[in-house]
């Protein structure tokens, strides 16, 4: 593992087309805690299930939230947010 972030499901989807394979690396490396890996642990992959052999790029692992700072606003500051559900009851 060369990244802060990585993960078997990530590595599988990278290196054997995916995701759905980290069961099989687990197997494989049986002295690997599917939960807990580290930079630097060296993950067997069978070559059977090898897709590509580029390396783990550092982008291909997604942020898990992204937050914004600060309130959110309305793009036009004087219009009031659009609302969704029922609409006001008309009386007649």
């Amino acid at each position: 593992m060369k990244w802060p972030g990585e993960n078997l499901f990530l590595i599988s989807k990278w290196y054997t087309g995916s995701g759905g394979n980290w069961k099989i690396l687990a197997q494989v490396n049986p002295n690997l805690d599917p939960d807990r890996i580290y930079v630097g642990e060296a993950i067997r992959i069978p070559e059977n299930i090898v897709k590509t052999e580029k390396p783990f790029p550092q982008d291909f692992i997604q942020p898990r939230t992204v937050r914004q700072a600060g309130p959110v606003t309305s793009k036009a500051e004087d219009e009031p947010p659009k609302l969704y559900g029922p609409k006001p009851y008309r009386a007649r």
